[in-house]
C-alpha cells in the first residue's frame, strides 16, 4: 500500500498554539479527512504527525512536510515569508514585554500572502506528492 505522510510543525506552549497555527491545524484536519476517503480506494493511506515546537523555534512554526518534503519544495510556485504575529508574541511571552515583534511564517502563492496555510495548497501538495510516488 502506498502512503502519504504529512508532518505539521507548530509552536505550542502549555497546550496552546498561536491563532495562525490553530487555523492551519483545523484546515489540515479537514483536508486529511477528505484525502483519506478519496485515496483509500486507490490503495493510498494518509497519516499525520504533529511536531510541537518550543517558543525558540517560532521561525520553523506552521510548516508542512509531505513524505519528508516541505510544502514550498513540493509546490515551487509557493514561497515562504514572515510577518509580525501578535498571537505568537502573546504565546511566547515576548512582544510588549521585551519590546520586540515576533515574526511568524507565511506562505505566498500567486502573489497572495497567507498567514494560515489554505486548504487548496495543502490538497495540491498532497496530490502532487502522491502522483510522484
Amino acid at each position: 500500500m502506498k502512503s502519504l505522510h504529512i508532518e505539521w510543525q507548530h509552536i505550542e506552549k502549555n497546550g496552546k498554539t498561536c491563532r495562525r497555527c490553530a487555523e492551519t491545524g483545523q484546515t489540515l484536519t479537514q483536508v486529511i479527512n477528505e484525502l483519506t476517503e478519496e485515496l483509500k480506494p486507490k490503495g493510498i493511506s494518509v497519516s499525520l504527525t504533529e511536531t510541537k515546537l518550543s517558543k525558540d523555534e517560532v521561525s520553523q512554526s506552521n510548516r508542512l512536510f509531505f513524505n519528508g518534503m516541505a510544502l514550498e519544495d513540493v509546490l515551487p510556485d509557493v514561497t515562504v515569508s514572515e510577518s509580525p504575529c501578535s498571537s505568537c508574541a502573546d504565546l511566547c511571552g515576548c512582544g510588549d514585554l521585551c519590546g520586540r515583534d515576533v515574526n511568524c511564517r507565511t506562505v505566498v502563492s500567486e502573489g497572495v500572502v497567507y498567514e494560515e496555510i489554505p486548504a487548496t495548497l495543502i490538497r495540491k501538495a498532497a496530490l502532487q506528492t502522491v502522483a510522484r510516488n
